[in-house]
């Protein structure tokens, strides 16, 4: 927990909107394990300490690369890989030591 907050706090310190918003996105699908996401703008701009303004221009530059989709009070994740492309490194930095943390095999350790 404390390598997350840690990532966290520097990843709104130096990233783009653009950037966290992704890795939310991404943070948030993995931790429910589906795509469709239940949040509005002003929730996702509070998370992310911005204005509901900015979460709503990044939205919809997500939705015209066709990385999303969002209706009010729904954001579906329609390309995971393209999401991960835009998102910060902080997004596999945290996703590493989560998966490291609950036992879950990677890439680069046997399953055997």
């Amino acid at each position: 927990m404390l390598a997350q907050i840690s990532q966290n706090t520097a990843c709104n310190r130096l990233h783009s909107a653009e950037q966290r918003y992704a890795r939310w996105l991404l943070e948030m699908r993995d931790r429910i394990q589906s795509n469709e996401l239940r949040l509005s703008q002003e929730v996702a701009g509070d998370l992310l300490g911005v204005r509901r303004a900015s979460v709503n221009k990044v939205s919809r530059n997500l939705e015209t690369r066709e990385l999303i989709t969002h209706r009010r009070g729904l954001t579906d994740i329609l390309d995971s890989a393209g999401l991960e492309v835009i998102s910060c490194e902080c997004y596999s930095v945290v996703k590493e030591e989560y998966d490291r943390l609950l036992g879950v095999p990677t890439n680069r350790q046997s399953t055997r």
